[in-house]
């Protein structure tokens, strides 16, 4: 195969994306400032209130009706309709989907700018990490580690940024690019964002040492016997996905706990259980915490819970690409161990 030749295969995916654009024209009539409009439409619940935001681009209520209609002709799609009550104008459900959706373009093009006007000033690029505090044992410090040491000088050089969210926090934070990779515990899956799985951990059930004395001179515990025990876990709010697998391990053992205790992060959850507050279902990685009162036994059946890299569908900077190339690498390499 020649060199021009393999150029050629190299360009194709983009190509036929390009096709793919091309076929519909009518969105490449759709630009950054309707996306704005029709946000702020919905988020005001009405034209009138949005057209106050649109004083600083000289627009008033009646250039506001217009340029949605504008909109609606070019995209063939009713956007807004008479309110069933009154006079009042709203979005059509087609442009509610546009306009709530909307912040999925401009929120990454607003993240894109910034890096380039970051890159003109000579200044270093950054990586935003997003991290659940019980990932910090694990995969995620061998990646950070091997990331730096590839990108620590001249133009490679990053500057990571690290912030602590819980599961759903860092979900948002992708969505709306506050974080550009995000280490979550066991996530509720979606189409959106794309995951790499890095640890399949087993549960094991933390215990007070004096408290809990009944069960911790077993080897192993069985679900039957935490039912009259308080259950301390994470809550739904904070991480679906771990949250519902600690549910599911019980509904599948019959079992439904008398009393539970939410909290948002699984220190708490062990920290509680240091204080006598209950019992918790954790990953095996959280017994590195050592708090001097909790004991960790495993659990009869096996369940497991999963730590993964998650980050936004689609094409991403090659910062992300990098850490994302440097996991996968990771992964492997502990997978032929």
């Amino acid at each position: 195969m020649s060199e021009a030749s393999g150029r050629n295969e190299e360009k194709r995916p983009e190509e036929e994306r390009i096709k793919e654009y091309l076929q519909d024209g009518s969105f490449l009539d759709l630009n950054l400032r309707d996306l704005l409009m029709l946000h702020i439409v919905d988020l005001e619940r009405g034209q009138n209130l949005a057209a106050e935001h649109f004083k600083s681009f000289g627009l008033n209520q009646t250039g506001l009706s217009r340029n949605i209609k504008r909109l609606s002709k070019a995209l063939n799609i009713p956007l807004t309709a008479k309110a069933k009550h009154g006079s009042r104008v709203e979005l059509t459900r087609a442009g509610k989907e546009l306009a709530r959706n909307a912040h999925m373009i401009l929120a990454p093009t607003a993240d894109l700018v910034s890096r380039a006007r970051a890159l003109h000033e000579g200044k270093k690029q950054q990586l935003r990490i997003g991290f659940s505090p019980s990932a910090i044992h694990g995969p995620m410090s061998d990646l950070l580690k091997k990331y730096r040491q590839e990108h620590s000088e001249g133009e490679a050089e990053v500057e990571l940024i690290l912030e602590e969210l819980h599961t759903a926090k860092q979900i948002s934070a992708l969505h709306d690019c506050v974080i550009d990779i995000g280490f979550l515990r066991s996530p509720k899956h979606e189409y959106s964002i794309e995951t790499l799985i890095l640890q399949d951990e087993q549960f094991c059930v933390a215990l007070h040492k004096d408290k809990d004395c009944d069960l911790t001179s077993r080897r192993r515990i069985e679900l039957a016997d935490l039912k009259d025990k308080v259950i301390v876990m994470v809550s739904e709010a904070a991480s679906p996905g771990f949250h519902g697998r600690i549910i599911d391990i019980f509904m599948r053992a019959g079992i439904k706990p008398k009393r539970v205790q939410m909290v948002n992060q699984i220190q708490t959850m062990i920290g509680l259980v240091n204080h006598e507050w209950g019992v918790a279902l954790v990953p095996e990685g959280s017994k590195v915490l050592g708090l001097p009162n909790v004991i960790y036994l495993p659990l009869e059946a096996e369940t497991t819970s999963t730590l993964e890299l998650a980050w936004l569908r689609g094409d991403q900077p090659p910062v992300v690409e990098d850490f994302i190339s440097v996991a996968r690498n990771w992964k492997k390499k502990r997978n032929k161990k």
